[in-house]
């Protein structure tokens, strides 16, 4: 468990303590592009295949750097909604897949009905 989720900080709250942060001070803002620290937030897949996980990687990134909105749900703090991040598998590294509900990997012929 990372130490920050020990002292009652949750991944909604770091997150946002990141973008304001970021928004106050211009510490990385001012960096070139390539010089800012990327943010990775991989949260693990609650009855799913070990090993597979939720990425938010561009949505974190957008929410720090750029004016995106904060990729997590308000209410329920480790909560991704459908639409956001990747989902992929630390044991097939080509398993990637976007982070939607059913019926649309049925609709992408993914999934069978």
């Amino acid at each position: 468990m990372p130490k920050f989720l020990e002292n009652g900080i949750d991944w909604h709250g770091l997150l946002e303590d990141m973008c304001r942060m970021t928004r106050e001070s211009t510490m990385w803002r001012a960096r070139g592009i390539a010089a800012r620290p990327e943010v990775r937030i991989g949260l693990r897949l609650v009855n799913c295949h070990i090993g597979r996980g939720q990425w938010i990687e561009k949505e974190a990134h957008d929410s720090i750097y750029g004016e995106g909105k904060h990729p997590l749900i308000d209410d329920s703090p480790g909560s991704i909604p459908y639409g956001v991040g990747i989902l992929k598998d630390a044991f097939e590294p080509n398993f990637e897949r976007l982070n939607v509900n059913r019926n649309n990997l049925i609709e992408m012929s993914i999934a069978k009905s």
